[in-house]
């Protein structure tokens, strides 16, 4: 079978872990497969099995030959592998007769017969086995002559070499595609053109920017990045969800730091592209905010996404993250602030602690839904005092709402039963089955009857409509509560998400980005497609795997004009990139060739310094 997984294993290992395949994956990936005469198995035990030879080296360890860039090799027996699993001294197996008849299930089958599997047991395997498939990159792929080339406006997909840094070049690829990133990474003045320089911070920009030089003018489809992602990430991803986030996070984090240290020591002034100072707003008994500035700023924003029952929107879940209220005591409310904003608004959707309402949630999660435009005014200090009275209007508004629903519940049902209904099925008895009609007197009966719980059907439903909408209106007014020209000043605008399918490998990572020209792309692996927005705003791939977003880019809002201005690359490098476009055409089909990415035309710009 592909990627080297053998059947009977890959269906063992599914049982072991009652088909879960993430699990499995990992059991596989991390070599802990216990034989089946193992008499730990049934009981959590880590014996270890030999995995069959194959043609791709899987390993995510990191052991001497791996990290010196020589294949490991596992050896095939020719004969059954055999692993020694000493059981306790203590431990007794006894066998005694038995008077109970044999049961089919547990009948012997002889080794070497084929046993057929099931189509569950079979579309299991193949899913495996294609996750661990996407995890061996192999340099020898080709890919289809279409995506070889940069046809129209596609952006280029950014490959690594080792699969466990697959979400590095997602998330360089999102960077790119953010205009102040882009600007800035162009701003930088590093060393000599010729040769990168020694420190390892600044090398790490010097080869940044000759990537995003060719991200912004190559004709090529995919680049293989060999010298950033390997400095900047800390850790290989092995499959799950809390990992890419936490890796994305740190990665973006250490990059962003660089460059802003870089051009402080330019120009010195510290720009704030990716990272923002941030305080604390105190509000004790009367209206006045007071701010304590903390130490250290914040670039990235961790978003808890743990099942509640409240909303499940990003500028909710912040606002609730941020927020602290008390019920006594001298200080009302707490809530964490920016004091200074960045370009860049980044957020890590994460699954904290689990609330004590999560066993009253909904068995099946909602999306987190962001917006394509953030307004972050609600959340800076200098609009705290508005912003703390927007947040009473609020609760006021919605502890009205709740009340006036619970008066509807309270005038609608009754007992656990929905009284409206129970009316109507009433009066449906004594107008067609009640009878005899032949009986005047109970007739009567019956039609005054009929015409009573008419009236309280009619009185009750008057009532309930009266109060949705009463409620209705009410939350109109919540929804656009804080939506006023004095909290619509810093615009920041969707740039790109990261997403997770929830299953292992690279190709179940994989992200959207939005163009200067408002297109947005969606990049799996090497494959590059334009979606439409609604796709990007509405994607609820891995929701029932715990997965989904893992990271979420905003930046300041700019003008088409802006957004579309070409980048000035230090021109040695645009000279560099126009001879290798020229040397790449020539290769190529001329049906081919004509579809290629029309090279913007850089403005004159200085050359690295």
């Amino acid at each position: 079978m592909g990627g080297g997984v053998d059947p009977e294993l890959a269906r063992k290992v599914l049982r072991k872990f009652n088909g879960d395949i993430q699990r499995a994956a990992e059991a596989i990936l991390n070599n802990e497969i216990p034989e089946d005469n193992d008499p730990y198995w049934t009981s959590g035990s880590t014996s270890q099995q030999t995995l069959p030879a194959s043609n791709s080296v899987i390993d995510l360890t990191e052991e001497e030959d791996y990290r010196q860039g020589r294949p490991l090799t596992r050896e095939r027996s020719e004969t059954s592998v055999r692993v020694r699993a000493d059981p306790p001294s203590n431990r007794t197996i006894k066998f005694a007769p038995t008077d109970r008849a044999p049961d089919p299930n547990w009948q012997m089958v002889p080794a070497n017969v084929k046993v057929e599997m099931g189509h569950e047991d079979q579309t299991l395997k193949r899913a495996i086995e294609a996750s661990l498939n996407d995890f061996v990159v192999d340099e020898t792929d080709l890919l289809p002559d279409e995506e070889t080339i940069r046809e129209g406006g596609r952006p280029i997909a950014i490959r690594t070499e080792q699969a466990g840094h697959a979400y590095a070049g997602l998330v360089l690829q999102a960077l790119f595609y953010i205009p102040q990133v882009r600007r800035a990474v162009a701003a930088l003045r590093i060393g000599s053109e010729a040769e990168p320089p020694a420190d390892p911070e600044k090398r790490t920009l010097w080869h940044l920017i000759e990537l995003f030089t060719n991200m912004d003018l190559a004709q090529l489809g995919v680049i293989l990045d060999k010298e950033v992602a390997p400095i900047l990430v800390r850790g290989q991803w092995t499959g799950t969800q809390e990992q890419l986030g936490l890796h994305a996070s740190d990665m973006i984090t250490n990059l962003g730091l660089a460059i802003e240290n870089h051009l402080c020591m330019e120009d010195g002034s510290r720009p704030h592209i990716f990272y923002f100072s941030h305080g604390t707003a105190e509000f004790r008994e009367g209206p006045q905010a007071k701010i304590k500035k903390t130490s250290g700023d914040g670039c990235v924003v961790s978003v808890d996404v743990s099942p509640t029952q409240g909303p499940n929107d990003l500028v909710s879940r912040l606002s609730n993250s941020l927020s602290r209220y008390y019920d006594s005591g001298f200080i009302a409310s707490t809530h964490e602030v920016i004091i200074e904003p960045s370009d860049l608004a980044m957020f890590k959707p994460q699954v904290g602690d689990r609330p004590p309402s999560y066993t009253n949630a909904p068995a099946s999660p909602e999306p987190l839904v962001y917006p394509k435009i953030l307004y972050l005014d609600r959340f800076l200090s200098g609009s705290a005092v508005i912003v703390e009275g927007k947040r009473r209007d609020e609760t006021a508004l919605l502890a009205e709402i709740e009340s006036l629903k619970m008066q509807r519940r309270s005038l609608t049902g009754y007992n656990n039963r929905d009284t409206i209904k129970d009316l109507k099925t009433s009066i449906h008895y004594y107008e067609k089955v009640a009878g005899p009609r032949d009986d005047a007197e109970r007739l009567a009966v019956i039609n005054t009857t009929t015409a009573k719980l008419k009236r309280i059907l009619s009185t009750i439903e008057k009532r309930a409509q009266e109060l949705d909408h009463t409620i209705e209106e009410l939350e109109a007014k919540v929804a656009v509560i804080f939506d006023c020209p004095e909290l619509r000043q810093y615009r920041y605008d969707l740039r790109a998400v990261l997403f997770h399918t929830g299953v292992p490998g690279r190709k179940h990572i994989y992200s959207y980005v939005r163009d200067e020209h408002g297109n947005w792309w969606k990049t799996v692996d090497c494959t590059v497609t334009e979606v439409a927005e609604e796709v990007v705003l509405n994607d609820t791939t891995g929701l029932h795997l715990g997965a989904g977003p893992f990271m979420i880019f905003y930046s300041r809002h700019m003008s088409d004009e802006e957004l579309q201005e070409p980048v000035p690359w230090p021109q040695r490098l645009v000279d560099f990139v126009q001879q290798h476009n020229d040397t790449f055409l020539s290769m190529l089909p001329q049906e081919l060739a004509a579809k290629v990415k029309v090279a913007r035309a850089p403005s004159a710009s200085t050359s690295r310094a």
